[in-house]
């Protein structure tokens, strides 16, 4: 599984946790923007129950790895259930 260099094989968590923090450090800057603080920082001081959400846009980096990640879990679950 990914690339791997050594003789013993990575177990399919291993590459799980391994692309799971890969994605969380993604998202944490993905959701630390400079603009995106200041509008947090701005419904709060003005107690503002949120503004309209618009889609939001990801890298092609990101969306894959979200897609891989959200495969794998689909798949952990699958083999769970037999």
């Amino acid at each position: 599984m990914g690339n791997n260099t050594q003789k013993v094989p990575l177990s399919k968590d291993a590459v799980y946790d391994r692309l799971s923090a890969q994605l969380d450090e993604m998202d944490r800057k993905h959701n630390n923007k400079p603009l995106k603080v200041i509008k947090r920082a701005i419904i709060k001081a003005f107690n503002l129950k949120g503004i309209r959400k618009r889609n939001e846009v990801y890298t092609g980096k990101h969306y894959s790895l979200l897609k891989r990640v959200e495969k794998m879990e689909a798949d952990m679950i699958t083999e769970g259930n037999k």
